[in-house]
């Protein structure tokens, strides 16, 4: 059996020979690796360090604070409301006129908690007075007494000990309108009672569960000095239960809040209302955490217990939800033993884990980020050695490939990877120079070969002028649809506008269609609207009788009646006047002219066949035009598409244009190279065929070869 035995550091290390033969990844790595490990184990360490410290100070004394508080705060106010009682128990006079208007100074604070007030005497002069608005009023006690859960009821149930107040169970009483006829308003009220020293009756005060609960909540307010800039966000309410584990009322931080333990009772299942006042609710025995609570304030203890998530919404599901709670007590006299009468319960999801960890995310981030600075500053300087000879051969090369110039790379390497790359690269830019050498020289006779090689000619075109139909050269898609068009217009005989740029070929679209028609046997007679003044061109157009003007000496026919039985070709259309425009509008109407000079109207069998270089609609809207004119020239339109939108017939036009050219100069037709194919297929040809024309007949009269 073999046993491997453990390489020492010392000899490791000598495997990798001199630091200063090391591969780049290597040095790289022995620089990062030390400094990205120091990193993380010094983030970690303080951040643990700042969130221990954070969550063991200040997690649970703020809650836990506020309930106490607010436990306090509502002892404070039963004390508050006996000593007034007792203060009106010594009065001389104790009836309702006199002390009505004295109530507020013997309440004095509490007077606003104060929802009822009341005199039980057993003689007859009892007293009740409900809260009115910011007053008291007296109301009638016979139909007050019909009520369920009167006060005179309620104290009456339970037997009073002379000299001691008792604070009686929640209950919702109704207090009548001032006049009688608005239903009853009901109130939560908790009442407090005061036997009289004679022994005659007692003193009864109503304390309104709403004003208890906005004077013991405004603890959880956002002005309260409990309240802490961590708490803004957080969830908050406190609540109210009795010794049996009722919950009475709660109280949130919204001023506008209710009384009803609507958010007290989130999460838990259980009963809702009790006999006398069903707002309040009691959980079942399954919530271990709520009894266990009770419990504790029984034993008069306070404490806090973690509350799970189901008691809070998922907006908050970050937070931590702590319950706190404090027992209330209440003292019958001054000097009685204070009996315990429930507790105050703070819930609250508590802010405080997020800001330790915010306190752990600031300190990582600044000992991350110092880490960084430091652990770039060292790599900077450890390897801009080391990168910079791959910086210049990359610019070099970069270069290279932007200019297409190359030669041999420069550098200084540092390291053998670095000196066999060098010479890697120079050896293939060696090898690409003379590639390229060599691709240039032959692209560059492959180019002057092929613009010097002739195109054929015999496939597109025949050896005599063409033959086609319409005599329109050319097999392209849009030249087909002009075809198409001239047939549909020379079958129909009626009136045709043909329009495109100059040199499309409008005069020959014009001229087959007159070809191809039924009037084909008749003449064909061409007039061009723009090279004719205003009156010529009516003469032209209409003729005139002997004698119109001064040099008419025979009368003349016009080109509508010289064109009878065949077609009237009208150029330039556009150019045409108003007053020709008119007139050409009325004999196309009503088939009828009138010669100058003549009071006879001549009908015409004359078939109308206009061109235009513009669009007629456009000078209709302009104005240059008449649109009822246009509409009854345009009963067949035709546009003819510019030589550049249907360039696939450039090469069937040219053969034909040197074959025609040929043709009237009596030479040999000449071949056509493909440098001159690619010219003209790259050229926009403003001109269109007609400048295709000229071109290729320049061209023939200039060449000194066949070529």
């Amino acid at each position: 059996m073999r046993f491997a035995i453990p390489m020492s550091p010392a000899r490791a290390l000598r495997l990798f020979g001199n630091p200063d033969d090391w591969p780049m990844a290597l040095r790289l790595a022995a620089v990062i690796v030390p400094a990205g490990i120091c990193m993380a184990l010094a983030a970690t360490w303080l951040g643990y360090n700042a969130a221990k410290g954070s969550l063991a100070d200040s997690l649970e004394a703020l809650p836990l604070l506020e309930a106490k508080v607010q436990a306090e705060r509502m002892n404070d106010t039963y004390t508050l409301l006996r000593r007034s009682l007792e203060r009106i128990a010594q009065a001389p006079r104790l009836n309702a006129q006199e002390l009505l208007p004295e109530l507020e100074l013997f309440f004095q604070d509490g007077y606003p908690l104060l929802g009822e007030f009341g005199l039980y005497n057993k003689e007859g002069k009892s007293f009740m007075l409900l809260r009115d608005g910011s007053s008291f009023r007296e109301i009638d006690l016979d139909s007050a007494a019909s009520r369920d859960y009167f006060a005179f009821q309620q104290i009456t149930s339970l037997p009073l000990t002379p000299g001691k107040a008792m604070i009686y169970p929640a209950v919702f009483t109704y207090h009548p309108s001032k006049d009688g006829k608005e239903r009853p308003r009901k109130v939560p009220v908790i009442r407090m009672a005061l036997p009289l020293a004679d022994g005659s009756g007692a003193l009864v005060a109503g304390i309104d569960i709403d004003a208890l609960q906005k004077r013991i909540g405004i603890y959880s307010r956002a002005h309260s000095p409990l309240h802490s800039a961590l708490q803004r966000d957080a969830l908050q309410v406190s609540y109210f239960f009795d010794t049996d584990g009722w919950i009475l009322f709660e109280m949130t931080g919204t001023e506008n809040s209710g009384f009803l333990p609507d958010l007290a009772r989130r999460g838990y299942t259980g009963d809702l209302g009790r006999q006398g006042y069903d707002a309040a609710f009691r959980p079942w025995g399954v919530h271990e955490d709520y009894w266990r609570m009770i419990t504790e304030v029984k034993e008069d203890r306070s404490g806090s217990s973690p509350a799970t998530a189901e008691h809070y919404s998922s907006t908050h599901a970050q937070s931590k939800a702590f319950l706190c709670y404090s027992p209330v007590y209440f003292s019958p006299s001054e000097n009685a033993q204070p009996q315990l009468i429930g507790g105050i319960a703070f819930f609250e999801t508590s802010s405080l884990p997020l800001a330790a960890f915010l306190r752990v995310a600031n300190a990582s981030l600044f000992v991350g980020l110092g880490a960084f600075l430091l652990m770039w500053f060292v790599v900077l300087r450890a390897g801009r050695r080391l990168s910079l000879p791959l910086s210049s051969l990359a610019l070099q090369m970069k270069a290279m490939n932007d200019d297409g110039d190359f030669h041999a790379l420069e550098a200084n390497p540092v390291c053998t990877e670095q000196q066999r790359l060098l010479a890697a690269a120079n050896s293939l830019i060696s090898r690409a120079m003379v590639a390229q050498t060599g691709m240039e020289r032959l692209q560059r006779e492959m180019q002057v070969v092929r613009a010097r090689s002739p195109v054929d000619l015999t496939q597109p075109i025949p050896k005599r002028p063409a033959t086609t139909e319409f005599d329109l050269v050319g097999s392209s898609a849009l030249i087909s649809e002009v075809r198409e068009h001239m047939r549909k217009a020379a079958r129909a005989g009626t009136d045709v506008l043909i329009w495109g740029k100059t040199g499309t070929g409008k005069e020959l679209v014009a001229a087959g269609i007159h070809k191809a028609s039924a009037r084909k046997d008749g003449p064909y007679i061409s007039i061009n609207c723009g090279a004719l003044d205003e009156t010529l061109l009516l003469d032209t157009l209409f003729g005139h009788v002997k004698g119109a003007f001064t040099e008419a000496k025979t009368d003349r026919k016009g080109a509508f009646l010289s064109a009878d039985g065949g077609t009237l070709h009208l150029d330039e259309i556009a150019n045409a006047s108003s007053k020709v425009q008119q007139a050409l509008l009325r004999a196309l109407s009503v088939r009828r002219i009138r010669p100058l000079g003549s009071d006879v109207e001549v009908p015409f069998n004359t078939r109308v066949v206009a061109a235009t270089n513009v669009d007629l609609r456009e000078c209709g809207r302009a104005g240059t035009f008449r649109e009822d004119l246009y509409y009854r020239l345009a009963i067949i339109s035709i546009e003819m598409p510019p030589l550049r939108h249907r360039k696939e017939d450039i090469l069937e036009l040219a053969a034909f244009c040197i074959h025609e050219a040929a043709m009237n100069m009596g030479q040999p037709e000449a071949r056509l190279s493909r440098g001159a194919l690619d010219l003209m297929s790259a050229h926009d040809w403003p001109g269109n065929v007609r400048e295709l024309k000229n071109c290729r007949t320049r061209a023939m009269a200039f060449v000194e070869d066949d070529l």
